[in-house]
């Protein structure tokens, strides 16, 4: 990230600047608060990692590869849930919840 220093900024761009930075690290946290790991999904829906990673594999569930865990965003996880053609599997929606 490349450094600005504050003579290059007038007051209220420097403000505007700052606050654009601000926001997009909220939105940056926010994100990370839906995202889980295989383990922690695999715990909330009472199935397997073995299943979750099978349901990865296959292209089934999106997910984001983060240093050594998998991540998984809750939100998409859901809307797959519902979506599922498999009554079984849409029950696990109801643990999200």
């Amino acid at each position: 990230m490349k450094t600005i220093r504050s003579t290059q900024l007038g007051g209220v761009d420097k403000t505007k600047h700052l606050a654009a930075k601000i926001q997009a690290k909220r939105k940056e946290w926010n994100q990370l608060e839906t995202l889980k790991s295989q383990k922690d999904v695999a715990e909330m829906l009472g199935v397997t990692r073995k299943t979750i990673r099978l349901w990865c594999r296959q292209g089934l569930l999106s997910y984001k590869p983060s240093y050594e865990v998998v991540l998984i965003d809750l939100n998409e996880l859901k809307a797959w849930l519902l979506n599922h053609n498999s009554e079984k599997v849409r029950q696990h929606a109801k643990k999200l919840r």
